[in-house]
């Protein structure tokens, strides 16, 4: 997901679900909770009506901010850091 997020600014949750089955579900239920809790106009539907998102051009800047949702190493570090550098 922080690949596709930090290459394309998009995550296919299906393509997901579909290469992974059973264990995308943590990672797919972290993008729904994602993409409840984004600011407006910051992630944008994927245009073919699969489950996912696409990170608005405005946001783009911000896309290491966003993808850093999914890094567990940085939800289990006890070092705290600039995630925006």
């Amino acid at each position: 997901v922080i690949y596709a997020l930090l290459c394309r600014f998009a995550v296919d949750l299906d393509a997901l679900r579909e290469r992974f089955g059973d264990l995308a579900g943590p990672v797919i239920r972290q993008a729904k909770l994602l993409e409840r809790d984004a600011p407006a106009g910051s992630l944008v539907p994927l245009p073919d009506g699969r489950a996912g998102f696409e990170i608005a051009p405005a946001w783009r800047e911000r896309t290491r901010l966003i993808a850093s949702v999914f890094d567990v190493y940085l939800q289990s570090s006890a070092k705290r850091h600039s995630l925006a550098v």
